[in-house]
């Protein structure tokens, strides 16, 4: 488990509704296939980009089963990351016994949510008892201090686990603070291995790239694949105002996104009016979020068409 390390882009996957609010399955099948196709190898299901904390442990279940079964038929191999964290422990190690019975390559967890940790021990004791639940399976701390108010040192965290978490192997880093990420990136375990520190912010990703972060979760990886992969491509042949110019595009869709998904708290709904645009119908948000109304959502459209968002054209400038 030591050498288990992803490179390149995990995309964060959403979760499918019909306009009712229940899970919408169907969907799993052209939407995973849409991925493969732009070279995704790589998903995290159940995080913040699936709504994970607004399911139910059945409807994870569900959604862990269907994308295991996706990814594991010939052609469509994918590695597959499932987040298990949420508010019970009692769900988490239910979520958790379910993912490692399935056979996911790893699994990640949020901290405790609401009753938070009120230090960096508490947080190391609470991954160690996930990380017993499945101790032959990589596991991943999601690290999102902007929306669990965790904000505890990452270096330090990773030293004391590297001595009490033997199966934790990453974490998932959604911090814009990349002088901290630099430490974790150089922080090793204790087999004298790098801890392996995926990069979640998609604005970011080619700040993250220039100090050594080799893997990044993404949601706008779901819909611009081609741009993202661009980026890494001129980025490794040192093509840097290439990969710049792919950055800045990246910027300006985001910028956009919160624009419009602000209007309702969050910018869920934006990202699946995108979905939709290209024919990859995951529905609505889940309340207490909502979709942007038809008039909001054609204005968003068309904006992100000029964008160049829906551009099939991407290759990269450097080839």
């Amino acid at each position: 488990m030591e050498s288990f390390k992803v490179k390149g882009l995990v995309c964060a996957s959403f979760t499918p509704f019909d306009d009712d609010g229940n899970l919408n399955l169907s969907v799993l099948d052209p939407y995973q296939k849409y991925l493969i196709d732009n070279g995704i190898k790589h998903m995290y299901l159940n995080g913040s980009t699936g709504e994970g904390t607004s399911l139910t442990v059945d409807e994870r279940k569900q959604i862990t089963n269907k994308w295991m079964e996706l990814s594991r038929l010939p052609g469509r191999e994918m590695t597959i990351f499932v987040q298990v964290g949420g508010g019970s422990f009692k769900d988490v190690q239910e979520l958790t016994k379910h993912a490692v019975k399935l056979g996911v390559d790893a699994v990640s967890t949020l901290p405790p949510l609401y009753f938070s940790p009120t230090n960096v021990d508490e947080l190391v004791d609470y991954c160690r008892a996930v990380g017993e639940l499945a101790p032959n399976t990589p596991l991943y701390y999601y690290h999102i201090p902007d929306r669990t108010n965790v904000v505890y040192n990452m270096e330090e965290f990773l030293q004391k686990c590297a001595k009490k978490v033997p199966s934790l192997r990453g974490i998932k880093y959604t911090s814009k603070d990349l002088y901290e990420g630099s430490k974790c990136l150089r922080t090793l375990d204790a087999n004298g291995v790098p801890y392996d520190i995926l990069y979640g912010r998609d604005e970011q990703v080619l700040s993250a790239f220039a100090i050594g972060f080799q893997g990044a979760i993404g949601s706008t990886f779901n819909f611009m694949p081609k741009l993202y992969g661009c980026l890494k491509h001129e980025y490794e042949n040192k093509e840097m105002e290439n990969a710049q110019y792919y950055q800045h595009k990246s910027v300006d869709v985001i910028k956009l996104m919160f624009e419009y998904g602000s209007r309702l708290g969050g910018i869920m709904a934006a990202q699946k009016a995108i979905m939709e645009a290209i024919d990859i119908k995951v529905g609505p948000p889940r309340y207490p979020m909502k979709p942007l109304d038809s008039d909001v959502k054609k204005e968003f459209v068309r904006r992100l068409k000029n964008l160049g968002v829906f551009d099939e054209r991407y290759t990269c400038v450097g080839k």
